[in-house]
């Protein structure tokens, strides 16, 4: 096997605490002991396996050993009640934190002991459903028909979270048998996703851009692309709002930010291959690496001093990849079916993309198709014409735009010509029902000097109801009393500097009173 590319490790922390969890294990120290504990195990309630063992180093779960098992029969070691107080957006909750056994009651065939490629013996603990961890969400699923909503690692420990019903008691008790059953679509969903991002990265890796970060969310995913120092420099064009596949959302920064940008071209080079290497069907498997070995070597040089487990769990993809990871992932690349790059953006110096693959592909398809069809009845042309179409329309809307401001902005000429004639009464009111603030904007520029001379009252909206206004008038004047009448409409606005006030009021009904109220302040001054 040739392995052509080691990754740095996104997962260390999951790792440590599975390093943690299995030293928790309870391990028969002698094979006597082992004997006389599995002949007691044989006549108890609940019959355990009798395991032993020197390790079981992280990636020991069942799950990861064994990602296609869909339920395992097991027993609760301990289940307890938690309450998260409230706080002020949330409402106290009350749960419980299960436990599982290490062994299982099911026959010793159904997880037996192995070794590592190392000649390590290693075990699996029996833990069906995942933990969070590596960028992998958790599993869900239920224990004997009660829904898992969380699974996770607490100091050393996999905890399953069930919810409480309301005054109900504890769902289980200490040795209870219990069987785990995953939620299979969830599992297989993050399988697909987490795979593929494995492949993703690896031929990436390839064509030199590292993978800093993923993300694995309900739709969809995305991986953070670095150029190395050889990408960077050959690297010129930024993917644009047209490119295919891939979509620019944010513009490159300035001081030559700009050589981190993935290009479409070589977007579309990485996709192509990531789906000719799914069609050739390579073998995905983990493996455990330990000191001495050449690849136990290549990935502590990714790691700071120290920070190296003491066994590391390693997904391989035959001849292409070998990464540490913890999570699931399929038996065989073929299971990815395809994968398919949506969009991408610029993102913390890096370019974000965002795929699909597996089962996201046809549904994500089936989305695409939906919109289409609603597209073509709407703009009463063939999917082809779509693009042209639009195009058309925008353009008709923009000229349209364009007249009707100059239309509007006639309209607030003469409408301020008939405004500033009367301006001599000393309070003048406009309002108009299709206004907007723009509008009234365009009026008070308009109105320019006047108001120095007299007070303006322009409203828009509801006439019976809530609506925007401007007062404009004398500087001295609406700052003295432009708040204090603002009550008469249920009026609040900000400004008040340069003769101008403007906000929404909830009773332009009652501009008559406040006209009348400006009017009488004119008149003491």
């Amino acid at each position: 096997m040739c392995v052509t590319s080691v990754r740095r490790c996104t997962s260390t922390s999951l790792e440590a605490k599975l390093v943690k969890l299995a030293h928790n294990v309870r391990m028969a120290p002698t094979a006597a002991a082992a004997a006389a504990a599995a002949a007691a195990a044989a006549t108890a309630s609940a019959r355990r396996l009798a395991v032993a063992t020197e390790r079981a180093p992280p990636g020991a779960l069942a799950c990861q050993r064994d990602s296609s098992l869909r339920s395992l029969r097991t027993a609760v070691r301990a289940c307890h009640e938690r309450v998260l107080p409230a706080t002020k957006k949330t409402k106290a909750q009350r749960f419980f934190e299960l436990e599982l056994q290490d062994t299982a009651t099911t026959s010793p065939d159904a997880f037996k002991q192995t070794r590592t490629d190392a000649g390590v013996l290693a075990f699996g603990l029996l833990v069906v459903l995942f933990p969070e961890g590596g960028g992998q969400p958790w599993d869900t699923g239920n224990i004997d028909g009660v829904a898992v909503d969380q699974v996770y690692v607490k100091d050393g420990r996999c905890l399953h979270r069930v919810a409480a019903r309301e005054n109900a008691e504890a769902p289980f008790v200490e040795g209870q048998e219990v069987v785990a059953t995953v939620d299979w679509a969830r599992r297989f969903d993050h399988m697909q996703q987490h795979s593929a991002q494995h492949l993703f990265s690896a031929i990436a890796d390839a064509h030199g851009y590292e993978t800093t970060t993923w993300s694995l969310g309900e739709e969809r995913c995305n991986v953070e692309l670095m150029p190395t120092a050889a990408a960077a420099a050959v690297e010129t064009d930024a993917p644009s709002a047209t490119s295919e596949p891939a979509s620019a959302k944010k513009k490159p920064g300035k001081g030559g930010k700009d050589r981190n940008v993935v290009s479409s071209a070589v977007l579309h080079q990485i996709e192509a291959e990531v789906n000719a290497a799914i069609v050739k069907g390579l073998a995905m498997m983990p493996s455990f690496a330990t000191p001495g070995t050449a690849e136990w070597d290549k990935i502590a040089a990714k790691f700071e001093p120290g920070q190296m487990p003491e066994a590391m769990r390693i997904v391989t993809i035959d001849g292409l990849d070998a990464n540490p990871c913890c999570g699931t992932h399929v038996q065989n690349i073929a299971q990815l079916q395809s994968l398919r790059i949506l969009s991408t953006e610029f993102a913390r110096g890096a370019t974000r993309v965002w795929f699909v693959a597996g089962d996201r592909v046809n549904r994500e398809f089936s989305r695409m198709l939906k919109n289409e069809q609603a597209m073509t009845k709407l703009l009463s042309c063939a999917p082809e014409e779509h693009a042209p179409r639009a195009e058309k329309l925008l353009q008709f809307q923009k000229n349209a735009t364009k007249e009707l401001k100059n239309l509007q902005k006639e309209l607030a000429s003469s409408i301020v010509r008939e405004l500033v004639a009367q301006s001599g009464e000393g309070v003048v009111a406009y309002h108009r029902a299709d206004g907007d603030l723009g509008f009234l904007q365009t009026l008070l520029s308009l109105i320019g000097d006047a108001k120095n001379d007299a007070v303006f009252v322009l409203t828009a909206g509801d006439a019976r109801g809530e609506g925007l206004f401007v007062l404009a008038g004398p500087a001295d004047f609406i700052a003295t009393y432009g708040r204090t009448v603002l009550p008469l409409i249920d009026g609040k606005g900000g400004g008040g500097k340069n003769g101008i006030l403007q906000g929404k009021a909830k009773g332009l009904d009652k501009v008559d009173a406040l006209t009348t109220k400006l009017q009488e302040l004119r008149l003491q001054q």
